[in-house]
């Protein structure tokens, strides 16, 4: 799989130090969940996902494979705006090329009932088209990733009929108004998209 998402992080726990990447955050209304992941890792690199003792994600460094295949962390924070929530959906043309692996929850307010977003960790084969809605309402508007082969491109609405018009290859839907993309978090909990199964 190639990678595609933030450098890890260097934190301190109780038992030492660690590189990982953090989905979501801690606290009241919130929850998060930790990825070990190698120190040096970029956008681009060759990974897989492997099982720790607990049976929880770990990414690690392998061969890319057919170059189809992503490992995706997408943060959907945004700003501080009652009211509002940040998540990733998918057009229902390639549903069937996303699978669920974890996420995490971060929120504003004392109890994170004022806005509230979502981290994801996703494999996604190529095609696909993803739409990302950062939490803040109207101060944060939606863009899409349109992943083909080994690219991700990011593009904003108003930039995405000229994205279908300079590939003209049919490969990607326009985005019509009849076109409703479907919540990954519900998706999975309901079982309309596939979710990873641990592998030591």
């Amino acid at each position: 799989m190639i990678y595609y998402g933030p450098a890890p992080q260097l934190r301190t726990f109780a038992f030492g130090e660690m590189n990982v990447i953090e989905l979501g955050e801690r606290g009241r209304g919130r929850w998060q969940e930790i990825i070990p992941a190698p120190a040096d890792l970029k956008t681009g690199d060759c990974v897989a996902l492997r099982a720790t003792r607990s049976n929880k994600p770990k990414i690690v460094r392998a061969e890319c494979g057919d170059g189809n295949e992503h490992l995706m962390v997408i943060s959907t924070s945004g700003v501080y705006t009652r009211n509002t929530i940040g998540g990733v959906s998918v057009h229902p043309d390639f549903i069937d090329h996303v699978t669920y692996v974890t996420s995490g929850n971060g929120a504003y307010g004392m109890a994170g009932r004022v806005g509230s977003w979502r981290d994801y960790l996703l494999i996604v084969r190529s095609p696909a088209l993803l739409r990302v809605k950062p939490v803040g309402g109207y101060k944060t508007p939606a863009y899409y990733l349109a992943i083909d082969g080994n690219n991700v491109t990011k593009i904003g609405r108003e930039e995405y009929d000229l994205f279908l018009e300079q590939r003209d290859d049919g490969l990607f839907p326009p985005l019509d108004g009849d076109v409703k993309f479907i919540g990954i978090h519900n998706a999975a909990t309901n079982g309309r998209i596939a979710t990873w199964e641990a592998t030591k």
